[in-house]
């Protein structure tokens, strides 16, 4: 963990900072984790991004025990509805843009998401309300919510998504990514797919194509 490192307190959200450790790239990424993770959880992928980017780890604002947090309550009816995640996905969205907005040199960024499992979901939810904010989407073990909006900003054109998920996977089943990839292509999204025989994680290859798909312009 760098020692740049630091948490800071934007209601609702408690997010950590990881600043460019070089000079300021016009990118930062957003990693998101997943039920029962924390700001902490999501720096398993930091090594897919660059050290000039700004670095936010946003942490779940439901608390389910000590240093273990969600996004939206998985013992509620409307876990796994759309509208469950646009209202903290708005929320969240607004917080980012402060966030980047304060920091030196970051006011035109392009605005890269990470998601696992729930924060996959997150992620997904995000780029959908608003797709103008964001440049690439990495959809890792997530799934695409209930009831979603039948019809989308055509931003979405302009964002490239790459999904990963595990064919073993007894969590979130492997059917969910073939459900975001059809979807995503069929609103006009780009795609990439990457499955691996694991449960629920990113494989060490499908780690690999993901920093090459954020490396690529």
């Amino acid at each position: 963990m760098d020692e740049a490192q630091y948490n800071i307190f934007e209601s609702p959200f408690v997010l950590r900072i990881r600043p460019p450790l070089q000079n300021p790239s016009s990118e930062s990424y957003v990693m998101i984790h997943g039920w029962s993770g924390n700001e902490l959880s999501m720096s398993v992928f930091q090594s897919v991004t660059p050290d000039n980017a700004l670095l936010i780890y946003p942490r779940g604002i439901l608390k389910i025990e000590e240093n273990k947090f969600g996004w939206v309550n998985q013992s509620s009816g409307d876990e796994r509805e759309f509208n469950a995640f646009s209202n903290i996905c708005a929320d969240l969205h607004q917080t980012i843009i402060r966030v980047i907005q304060r920091n030196p040199g970051q006011k035109d960024q392009k605005i890269n998401l990470i998601g696992f499992s729930q924060g996959a979901s997150m992620c997904l939810v995000m780029s959908l309300l608003y797709p103008k904010s964001f440049h690439k989407i990495a959809l890792l073990s997530g799934y695409l919510p209930l009831n979603y909006p039948k019809y989308l900003d055509n931003s979405i054109n302009l964002l490239e998504y790459y999904i990963s998920h595990g064919t073993e996977d007894k969590i979130v089943e492997y059917s969910k990514a073939l459900e975001i990839e059809s979807f995503l292509r069929k609103s006009g999204g780009k795609v990439n797919l990457c499955t691996a025989k694991t449960a629920h994680r990113v494989s060490n290859a499908c780690l690999r194509e993901i920093k090459t798909f954020f490396e690529e312009n």
